[in-house]
């Protein structure tokens, strides 16, 4: 009896294994392939053994699916179910309910677990089973994405019809309560400054008086930008603005607004909404805010959807002085966007920090001020106007000064143009600056600037090629375009040892120490990502390519660049 009851046992643990080899079998249609991965993820994260086809099926090479989805849905405690329109017409998906309801035709079982993911019409033979909503609290047609706090409610729900041992709240409010406290309470210790106590008024009136002196760089890094002067033309616009319209910029510099609207993929209505805003303004009534949708078809993100918000900017007199248009975006490749700002982003911020230490330490160094000379000193006898790129905290944009000519200086970087500004070159009337980005100010082909120059700007450049075309049309012929850059072979170790050794033989090093350390900070990463992309051979190529012939081209600056002297034909 007892050898026989214990066979007996054995064979039923038997069972019981192969008849649970997962805790859940998720059944959903592609279009929520996303979605239910994340899902998946989170399941086995909780210790549930999840079948989800597209970890699971390679182990089944030569089987049938038919074979696959009936064993695994028979061995499986419980099947989830990922409703939505698109699941009811998926014959897949009708496939694995119609096996798990011939298991279990009642729902008896509690094997069947129905999410939904998205509202649908339900067929009449799964009308009686209850349904998890995951769905926003006050938006139900709307999913909750996974990480939201709507996500988390109903996901709790869900392990609680898993395991009922774990805790369940219905109440959402209570919910949210509690989670945010529990959020709160795990990342006190874990994010910077978290246990802080609140500021004091007195702290807080310190840092607002901190906050006013640097608060005008906000909109710089802020969401995509652009601004008008009070005759609507476009006057500027930050870096996420650059970045999502690149290819139109040449087109909208100094135009009116009307010029950006007819880029864009809802011009017809745009400009709808411009005849009813000017009407307005000729009934006297100017609008202190104007909003609209807008809508880009950009050739790097895709369809790109906004929300326009346009604001008076007014002097203390409340006399207009301009318009800031901040675009809220709705829709973009995320994914791509983000990447490609982040970058765009912490390259800008580089430059920023890099401008103070750039000054400190490299106006007074020999080689330096050799290198400025060696690249201007290209320049004909009888030039008058020359075009400076990058012209960064305006050291060569002095020394151009001091040799009387009459300088264009680009350069977008607002700390490198504050470190220009604090040497006073502005007050010099034969100076211009253009506040634009190297690669997206135009010269308006007036083919008139005797010479140019750019001092280490062109490898940081994304497109060297359009550059240099640019500067050909700007030159008269036979103007000289005169630069220094590293190339594929640069090693910097040379220069950054020498630097340190004149500071020390200046007897600075220690005064100068945290603007040293910054400085090889920023150089070795420069080296690691955008120093060495392109070859000296390339640089050539582009040269002659936009019709420059070189004259010079020799290595300098402790051999980190090369300088480079071209004519144009």
């Amino acid at each position: 009896m007892r050898g026989g009851a214990m066979a007996q046992q054995v064979a039923v643990n038997v069972v019981e294994d192969r008849a649970f080899t997962y805790d859940v079998f998720l059944s959903y249609n592609s279009a929520q392939r996303d979605w239910t991965r994340a899902l998946a993820r989170r399941l086995r994260a909780d210790s549930f053994r999840v079948f989800f086809d597209e970890w699971e099926m390679p182990k089944y090479i030569g089987k049938t699916w038919i074979d696959v989805l009936s064993q695994n849905i028979e061995r499986t405690q419980k099947v989830i179910l990922v409703w939505s329109p698109e699941f009811f017409n998926s014959e897949w998906t009708s496939f694995e309910s119609n096996i798990l309801q011939t298991q279990d035709p009642n729902g008896k079982k509690d094997r069947i677990l129905p999410l939904i993911h998205t509202p649908c019409d339900l067929p009449s033979r799964l009308k009686f089973l209850q349904g998890l909503e995951f769905s926003v609290a006050e938006g139900e047609s709307r999913t909750a994405e996974v990480g939201s706090i709507e996500f988390e409610f109903r996901y709790q729900q869900l392990l609680y019809n898993l395991d009922p041992s774990r805790p369940f709240e219905g109440d959402f409010e209570q919910f949210k309560n509690h989670y945010q406290e529990r959020q709160l309470t795990d990342n006190q210790s874990r994010v910077k400054d978290a246990d802080s106590p609140p500021l004091s008024l007195e702290d807080e009136a310190s840092h607002l008086h901190q906050l006013r002196s640097v608060i005008y760089q906000a909109p710089r890094y802020s969401t995509p930008t652009y601004f008008l002067d009070p005759h609507l033309a476009v006057v500027q616009w930050n870096v996420a603005f650059e970045l999502i319209f690149r290819p139109i910029l040449s087109a909208i510099r100094r135009r009116h607004v009307n010029y950006f609207i007819v880029e864009l993929a809802n011009q017809n209505e745009v400009f709808d909404h411009a005849r009813e805003f000017t009407e307005r303004v000729k009934e006297g009534q100017l609008p202190l805010v104007d909003l609209e949708p807008l809508v880009y078809e950009s050739p790097d993100y895709g369809r790109v959807e906004f929300v326009k918000i346009a604001t008076q900017l007014t002097d203390r007199d409340a006399n207009l002085k301009a318009w800031s248009v901040a675009l809220l975006l709705k829709k973009i490749d995320w994914k791509l966007y983000l990447r490609d700002l982040e970058e765009r982003l912490r390259e800008d911020r580089l430059w920023g920090l890099y401008a103070v230490s750039y000054d400190a330490v490299l106006r007074g160094f020999g080689p330096y001020r050799e290198l400025v000379q060696d690249v201007i000193g290209a320049i004909p006898d009888r030039a008058t106007r020359v075009l400076e790129l990058g012209a960064g905290t305006g050291n060569v944009t002095q020394q151009l000064l001091l040799r009387n000519y009459s300088v264009t200086a680009v350069e977008n970087n607002p700390f490198m143009l504050e470190q220009m500004a604090a040497k006073a070159l502005h007050s010099n009337r034969k100076l211009t600056v253009l506040v634009e980005s190297v690669e997206n100010t135009e010269f308006d082909n007036r083919r008139n600037f005797d010479a140019a120059v750019a001092v280490n700007v062109a490898y940081a450049l994304e497109d060297p090629l359009r550059c240099f075309r640019k500067v050909a049309e700007a030159l008269k012929t036979g103007g000289i375009f005169a630069l220094s850059t590293t190339h594929s072979n640069t090693n910097l170790d040379a220069l950054l040892e020498a630097i340190k050794s004149d500071l020390v033989l200046q007897g600075k090093f220690d005064e100068y120490r945290e603007h040293y350390e910054r400085l090889v900070s920023v150089n070795r990463a420069i080296e690691k990502t955008i120093a060495r992309r392109y070859s000296l051979e390339q640089y050539g190529e582009w040269l002659v390519e936009t019709g420059f012939e070189i004259v010079r081209s020799e290595p300098r600056y402790c051999d980190a660049v090369e300088v480079i002297h071209a004519r144009k034909l």
